[in-house]
């Protein structure tokens, strides 16, 4: 199913570079597996821990990305019944890959440089080597009109399902929806 879109993507010479956001996205779909895996589960704390830890790291490859603690969250109003302990776990998890990194730019000297405007991540790469292509707005509306149809069979099926299968769709609504706003709101290439 995605080898037309990775055929489509691979025509254009921008979209071949390896980003900060592709290793990102790994650490996403990790933390999107831990979500899923707690529902209806009567103990969930290493879920929760584990999906904050993966957002962090995440985050570390590409700092925009902590945005997706908002889904976490979203995800446990959703799936879960409020138990805070678990809010506060998730929180330790995001916390505990940034105080080992900060924690190692302070043994190093380098504090200074964790969030200096070079363009840098934490592990070095590079987020603005990353330019469009003039065509780019040409780009988007393509694989916006590719969306529309898999948007609109969203919400005809979303009501004829199983009521798990309605919160994981709505899931994926969150997820998509923080990924477009936190795309918009920040600098192209950033």
């Amino acid at each position: 199913d995605a080898l037309p879109i990775l055929v489509l993507c691979s025509l254009f010479a921008g979209f071949r570079t390896l980003l900060p956001q592709h290793f990102s996205s790994v650490f996403l779909l990790l933390m999107l597996n831990r979500v899923f895996d707690s529902y209806r589960k009567e103990s969930a704390f290493s879920n929760c821990f584990d999906s904050g830890l993966f957002v962090s790291l995440a985050s570390l490859f590409y700092l925009p990305a902590a945005v997706f603690l908002v889904v976490i969250f979203a995800s446990f109003i959703m799936l879960r019944p409020f138990a805070w302990r678990e809010w506060v776990i998730t929180l330790i998890g995001f916390i505990v890959p940034w105080l080992l990194v900060l924690t190692a730019f302070y043994w190093n000297n380098n504090v200074n440089e964790i969030f200096a405007p070079s363009g840098k991540s934490v592990f070095g790469f590079s987020y603005f080597q990353y330019s469009q292509p003039a065509h780019a707005i040409l780009i988007y509306i393509f694989f916006g009109l590719l969306l529309l149809p898999a948007f609109m069979y969203f919400v005809s099926s979303f009501t004829s399902g199983k009521v798990k299968t309605n919160k994981f769709f709505l899931l994926f609504f969150w997820f998509l929806i923080t990924a477009l706003v936190s795309g918009i709101a920040i600098p192209v290439g950033a």
